[in-house]
């Protein structure tokens, strides 16, 4: 089959840059922020958030906050015809069974796993109704402050994976029923992926 050729507009390639910026440099200037914000007059704003950090600690690890507000916003829809990305039903998934369901290849920054399953780009809940997606990431981007609460309430539903899929947290997401999606650690593999080399 042929790829498609058309050009991205500026609208779908803005919010692609959104996230890009979101995933790489988010983390990094809030903590910059939050510690500046000790040295100002705007200094118990920083503890009280330090205190809401302890307090929420759990949550990462018992499937996130999801948003369905957020899991529909326009720009994930964007974002994903940008690439585009699209998702394949294959066969029918029974919504009250759980799923360990498997994402290849990681590619750069998982763009394809995050429209699929962290959001309504690709439209995963017409797709397979009744069933609530859930992805794996890294634990560390749970210890960068504000990040972590984007990543919680933007309906990515992203949780701690700190080992396999036997790890007590992913034990917890599919004991509800849910499904997990794993991503297997295969950076090496990022710098071989091209554009249009996966698509049907």
């Amino acid at each position: 089959m042929a790829c498609d050729t058309r050009v991205p507009g500026l609208v779908e390639a803005l919010c692609v840059y959104q996230w890009v910026w979101t995933f790489l440099g988010m983390g990094i200037s809030c903590t910059l922020l939050l510690a500046y914000l000790f040295f100002t007059p705007l200094w118990p704003l920083a503890a009280l958030y330090l205190a809401w950090l302890f307090l929420d600690r759990n949550t990462p690890e018992r499937g996130g906050r999801r948003s369905q507000w957020i899991r529909e916003w326009r720009i994930w829809k964007h974002m994903s015809d940008y690439f585009p990305i699209t998702l394949v039903k294959t066969a029918e998934l029974n919504p009250k069974r759980n799923y360990v369901l498997g994402y290849h290849p990681h590619g750069v920054l998982c763009v394809g796993g995050f429209c699929n399953f962290c959001t309504e780009g690709t439209g995963f809940s017409k797709v397979f109704p009744g069933i609530t997606p859930h992805m794996a990431t890294l634990s560390g981007l749970f210890h960068l402050p504000v990040y972590r609460d984007y990543l919680l309430c933007s309906g990515k539903e992203i949780f701690f994976l700190p080992g396999l899929v036997r790890s007590p947290n992913c034990i917890f997401v599919l004991w509800r029923k849910t499904p997990i999606c794993v991503v297997p650690p295969r950076t090496d593999t990022a710098p071989h992926t091209h554009t249009h080399t996966h698509t049907h």
